[in-house]
């Protein structure tokens, strides 16, 4: 699919325009409002556009002083400023008559950093020896921002609590994945279906969205949490499981599971013993289960 002028113009912005919160620090300096972690900003250069000095980098084109207030006959402001260069290669396809060439571009942004090097406080008048990376830091900023970088902070989304919420989630980091021994002894405890219910919603409100991934079992890395469930469910409802013995065994296992099928558990336990096993994936297979279906609905 051929992508749009807007899509192609907008995608570096859409790559750096969201803000992990993790990385942000509410401050108040005569106004309120959101810092970036300097740190994570180059990472989110990296990942854009590859290794510092490889894919992105900076230069300095001016640096100087400039003398501000006076604080006294003798005492007066500086200020330190940086015009720093922000260049960064993006890749972009040439298509000539016999293959796709990928060509990277330079491309070069601009900014300015500014940062008080010699300033008076209520201590009294004082210099400041981290100035200079100071100013860097916020040249970058400023340049960086041209392009994207953390423009939710700079458009104000972040003072929308809902987008707040939505964004945290979003970088939110993946639940721990639950330990296969525990959750089969959990289930090994269960007796009645009552008690194995109350353990798959537990599961399932704990560890939403895994049930078919797999479960971590050393040997058995085909098994997912579903299946191991579903082991489970097969012998607390006294059913003989579907055993893999080959395709025509496993067929005619499930033949008869189905004519013998009188209620809506087992009609559960063997459309799990379906998905379970590939060689039973078929259309008239699919049939029988939407028949068993009509005929023990919810």
């Amino acid at each position: 699919m051929t992508e749009t002028k807007e899509e192609t113009n907008t995608k570096i912005w859409k790559k750096l325009c969201e803000t992990d919160p993790k990385y942000t620090k509410d401050f108040k300096k005569g106004f309120s409002g959101t810092a970036i972690n300097p740190t994570y900003g180059v990472k989110k250069l990296t990942e854009a556009f590859g290794p510092c000095g490889v894919g992105w980098g900076t230069e300095i084109v001016d640096s100087r002083f400039f003398e501000g207030a006076w604080f006294n006959e003798k005492d007066r402001e500086t200020i330190h400023t940086i015009i720093l260069k922000l260049w960064y290669k993006r890749e972009l396809d040439s298509i000539d008559e016999k293959e796709a060439i990928h060509v990277a571009v330079k491309n070069e942004v601009f900014g300015v950093g500014t940062t008080t090097f010699i300033g008076r406080n209520k201590n009294g008048i004082y210099t400041d020896e981290e100035f200079f990376k100071k100013t860097m830091t916020d040249a970058l900023s400023n340049a960086s921002k041209q392009l994207g970088l953390s423009a939710d902070i700079f458009m104000g989304l972040y003072d929308d609590s809902k987008y707040l919420n939505e964004v945290k989630q979003k970088f939110a980091p993946p639940p721990l994945m639950p330990k296969r021994s525990a959750v089969n002894k959990a289930l090994t405890a269960c007796s009645t279906k009552e008690q194995y219910e109350k353990t798959w919603d537990s599961f399932n409100d704990k560890y939403p969205d895994i049930i078919d991934n797999p479960s971590g079992h050393p040997t058995k890395k085909d098994e997912t949490w579903n299946m191991l469930f579903g082991v489970h469910y097969d012998r607390i409802m006294g059913v003989s499981p579907i055993n893999n013995d080959g395709p025509d065994k496993l067929q005619e296992e499930f033949t008869s599971m189905t004519s013998t099928c009188q209620d809506r558990d087992t009609l559960l336990m063997i459309e799990q013993g379906l998905e379970r096993n590939k060689a039973l994936q078929t259309k008239e297979n699919y049939k029988v289960l939407e028949t068993l279906h009509m005929a023990y609905p919810e």
